[in-house]
């Protein structure tokens, strides 16, 4: 079994990560029907927000079963 790069959130696979807006991106309305209420301002765009964990989990399970098999095949080596 050879060495293989595991991939992470930090890494900024997008399979974990939560995405939303900041709060200086929305505004509120001051005029019409929507007085008072909140909306995005034009050009605010969805940054990383944190990470799903529920997801990641998995990922670390299969990482942790790879490398017992690692550690079983270099023990079977000497």
């Amino acid at each position: 079994m050879g060495f293989r790069r595991c991939t992470t959130p930090r890494g900024g696979d997008p399979r974990f990560v939560h995405y939303g807006h900041k709060d200086e991106d929305w505004e509120i309305v001051k005029e019409g029907p929507s007085e008072g209420e909140r909306k995005l301002k034009d050009g605010a765009v969805t940054v990383p927000d944190g990470i799903q964990y529920d997801r990641f989990a998995v990922h670390l399970l299969a990482l942790v079963k790879d490398l017992y098999a690692e550690i079983d095949d270099l023990k079977k080596q000497k």
